[in-house]
């Protein structure tokens, strides 16, 4: 898939499955259908997307969909959406309870939205902040969630924090499952 730079997924299509579009390095743009319904585990791990509009019949879009991409720096979702918004640049559960993802077109100067309960796996792999606010309201900060570019000066966090999974701050390389420290 390296030649790739752009695709167009026909209508009709309602998964896009794990892995699909994984380290396409030079896909920069991909045209969801109406149709599409679920965006699988690592569907666009590492690929070069540097935007993306989730379409209104979106319901499941697995936490690492677009873990480490890099180049992704805008997000948008339909109005119509039932299960997900973007507020700034980042996924959200439509309740706004689970912060899947947030890209590199987010304020470095990062603050959780308040109401955010979980910030998904690898939610802000590779994105380059400054500090980090982290609200009260969040109770599970789930691994590799801020690791990667480890260019933050400082993380507030809030008490209600409960857990916090493996190197959600640390800094390294994601390579399948496996991540490598500096």
């Amino acid at each position: 898939c390296q030649k790739l730079s752009h695709v167009t997924i026909r209508e009709g299509i309602k998964s896009l499955p794990r892995g699909i579009f994984a380290y396409c390095s030079n896909l920069s743009g991909i045209l969801l259908p109406e149709s599409l319904e679920t965006i699988g585990e690592g569907a666009l791990m590492l690929s070069g997307i540097t935007t993306i509009n989730i379409p209104e019949n979106v319901n499941n879009i697995d936490s690492t969909a677009f873990l480490s991409a890099k180049h992704l720096k805008s997000l948008t979702v339909a109005e119509k959406n039932e299960s997900y918004i973007a507020k700034e640049n980042m996924l959200l559960s439509k309740d706004g309870k689970k912060l899947v993802c947030g890209t590199r077109g987010v304020n470095q100067n990062l603050v959780i939205p308040d109401g955010v309960e979980v910030i998904g796996t690898g939610a802000f792999l590779f994105v380059p902040l400054k500090t980090i606010t982290i609200p009260a309201s969040v109770r599970v900060i789930e691994a590799y969630a801020f690791a990667g570019e480890n260019t933050y000066t400082s993380v507030t966090m809030a008490d209600g924090v409960e857990e916090i999974g493996d190197y959600a701050f640390g800094a390294g390389i994601l390579v399948g499952n496996n991540f490598y420290q500096d």
